[in-house]
């Protein structure tokens, strides 16, 4: 047995609780200087190993060379515990939006491609981004569907706010998809009504319809209408200062 053995089993020991660590040309004075080395995992010394020193060896009247090595287990970091916890559900009370937009690009741009540029406007409200149409136009150039679904947290959001974000999604998909190549956009939009609430309910009551969405000309918010279970009309409208 000899100094590389004693390396090997030292860092056996280590490499059991995950460790790979450093080594350098130092250690205690009962090693033989030149023939001992440092284990390091950063600036933490692990422990020792080597050949140990002639007079210690001669102190105890031991013939021929002896290695060892020293493992400090209380340095030793515990392992990451690995996880397979899915993160805390969050649900947003305020109401989804989508958009829908048609992009002309050139045939060798993926459609992952826009769905990764459109997600740029704005991670945090962009909740989806689906493709649901490509269609080939022919002459090298083809038509992708998008539509991309807005979640608020914590208000309903403005026309304007959603007037906002589509540009900032056409933005992206122009600087990071199309180059300098020339991009056709047709945005799919959805109109909200603006109406009082006695006018949402008259236009629920003609129709087939079992909810409504609108802009209530009071307070220019998104409320809802709708039918419930024993006849009559639901009005559902945000809290605002605290009011409902």
């Amino acid at each position: 047995m000899d100094l590389y053995d004693a390396k090997g089993d030292a860092l056996a020991v280590l490499e059991t609780a995950g460790i790979v660590p450093g080594w350098e040309r130092t250690a205690p004075s009962w090693y033989h200087p030149g023939r001992s080395a440092t284990l390091k995992l950063g600036p933490q010394i692990l422990g020792y190993f080597g050949e140990l020193h002639p007079r210690l060896m001669k102190a105890y009247d031991i013939k021929g060379p002896v290695v060892g090595f020293e493992i400090f287990l209380d340095r030793i970091p515990l392992p990451k515990r690995k996880t397979t916890a899915k993160p805390k559900l969050v649900l947003s009370p305020y109401q989804k939006v989508e958009r829908d937009f048609a992009f002309v690009v050139a045939d060798s741009v993926p459609a992952d491609a826009l769905i990764k540029a459109a997600k740029k406007a704005d991670p945090a409200l962009i909740e989806d981004i689906t493709i649901f149409d490509v269609f080939d136009l022919g002459n090298g150039q083809k038509s992708i569907g998008m539509r991309v679904t807005l979640q608020p947290k914590d208000h309903t959001l403005l026309a304007t706010e959603i007037q906002t974000l589509s540009q900032k999604v056409i933005a992206s998909v122009e600087q990071e998809v199309t180059g300098d190549n020339p991009l056709i956009i047709a945005e799919v939009k959805t109109e909200i009504p603006t109406l009082t609430v006695g006018e949402a309910v008259m236009h629920l009551d003609l129709s087939n319809e079992n909810a409504m969405l609108f802009k209530n000309t009071a307070h220019d918010q998104l409320n809802v209408v709708y039918r419930r279970t024993d006849g009559n009309i639901g009005w559902i409208t945000p809290s605002l200062n605290g009011q409902t």
